[in-house]
C-alpha cells in the first residue's frame, strides 16, 4: 500500500519529488524549525547522499505514554534507522502523536532488514504533521505528531581485533 500523496513513480519507472518538494516550498514557513531543516534538505530525499533515508534500515521503532495521575498526557515516538552506508544511524522523534498506522509484516522475506524507499512529511491540521514512511516490501508507517527532532548518530567504528584475545 502507498499513501504518499506527493511521491510518486513515473512511467518509466524513476521516482519523482517534483510535485512534493514544490510542496514542502509552499508550507516551508509554517513548519517549525527543526521539521523544516530535516524536511526540507534534498539531500534527505537523495539516492547516494550521506545523510539520505533512502534504503536506511528500520533499527528501532519505539512508543513511550506518560501520565498524571490516570490521564494521558502525551505520546512520544522514537524512530532509528541506520543509514544505507552504514556509517551511522538517523534517530527521529516525534512528540504530541495523535496518531500511528502501519503495517509491519513484510510481503516477502520476513526475516530480512526493510529498505526505506520514500518518506514524505505535510501539515495535516493545525499544529499537526504527517510523517510518512514506505519501505519496500509493503511496509509503512504513517505517523500524526506536534513536535519534531532529529539526530545524526555516528556509528561505532568496528574493532579489528575482533575474536581475538588480548594477554592478560
Amino acid at each position: 500500500m502507498n499513501i504518499s500523496k506527493r511521491i510518486f513513480t513515473n512511467e518509466i519507472g524513476f521516482t519523482r519529488f517534483d510535485d512534493y518538494f514544490a510542496h514542502l516550498g509552499a508550507i516551508e514557513s509554517k513548519l517549525p524549525p527543526q521539521l523544516a531543516e530535516f524536511a526540507t534538505d534534498v539531500q534527505r530525499y537523495s539516492m547516494n547522499s550521506d545523510v539520505t533515508l533512502h534504503d536506511s534500515w528500520l533499527q528501532a521503532f519505539q512508543i513511550s505514554k506518560s501520565y498524571v495521575d490516570r490521564d494521558l498526557v502525551s505520546t512520544t515516538v522514537r524512530i532509528e534507522l541506520l543509514q544505507a552506508k552504514h556509517t551511522h544511524s538517523i534517530h527521529l522523534e516525534y512528540g504530541g502523536v495523535t496518531s500511528i498506522t502501519f503495517s509491519a509484516d513484510p510481503a516477502a522475506w520476513p526475516l530480512s532488514p526493510v529498505d526505506l524507499l520514500t518518506h514524505e512529511f505535510d501539515i495535516v491540521g493545525d499544529g499537526e504533521f504527517q510523517h510518512y514512511m514506505q519501505f519496500d516490501r509493503e511496509v509503512w508507517l504513517a505517523l500524526r505528531f506536534q513536535t519534531f527532532a532529529f539526530r545524526d548518530v555516528p556509528c561505532p567504528v568496528p574493532n579489528d581485533h575482533q575474536g581475538s584475545s588480548s594477554p592478560v
